[in-house]
């Protein structure tokens, strides 16, 4: 199964988010500075943040570099992600259990959720514009509380890498596609 057009634009979205310094290359000092930015928004839950985008650093290079160069190009990223996509055990270890643990060390309150602001920071962290930020946690606030809390972030991520709905709100998840 190849990757729709959809999925495509949504995952390279995801993809430029992640490339730190903008090279069309991920690699590790990107995912260093991604963990340096999410980490430095509040130091709370540091040590898992870290021990989980190593993980994912490590999964991602041995499933994905396939010329073996330290380095995913966005070809091998949609390779990867058509994977990932398939292994429902490795999508909720990588995908779904990395938002739960951004969403609990960006929560400078407490209350296992984000607010707006917070949500920026995230967002910032991830090189997402401010207005994409503004914009898509409208989107993902499906309860309308003001606030995007652990179910709600869980359910955004899945239809961001699971729907063919050009219209879900989670395809705003990483900003505009």
């Amino acid at each position: 199964m190849a990757l729709t057009d959809l999925q495509q634009r949504k995952f390279k979205v995801a993809f430029d988010s992640q490339d730190v310094d903008g090279t069309g290359v991920l690699t590790q000092a990107d995912f260093d500075r991604l963990i340096e930015n999410l980490t430095t928004i509040n130091n709370k839950s540091n040590d898992l943040a870290k021990k989980l985008y190593t993980e994912m650093w490590q999964d991602l290079t041995s499933k994905a570099d396939i010329d073996q160069n330290g380095g995913v190009t966005l070809d091998e990223w949609y390779g990867y992600i058509e994977e990932l996509i398939k292994d429902a055990a490795r999508f909720d270890k990588y995908v779904v259990s990395n938002a739960v643990t951004v969403l609990k060390s960006l929560d400078t309150t407490g209350n296992n959720r984000l607010g707006l602001d917070e949500y920026k920071q995230l967002a910032a962290a991830l090189n997402v514009s401010e207005s994409d930020a503004e914009a898509a946690f409208q989107k993902l606030d499906t309860s309308g509380n003001g606030e995007l809390d652990i179910a709600e972030l869980k359910a955004a991520v899945r239809e961001f890498y699971l729907t063919e709905d050009e219209n879900a709100p989670a395809n705003w998840l990483f900003g505009s596609f």
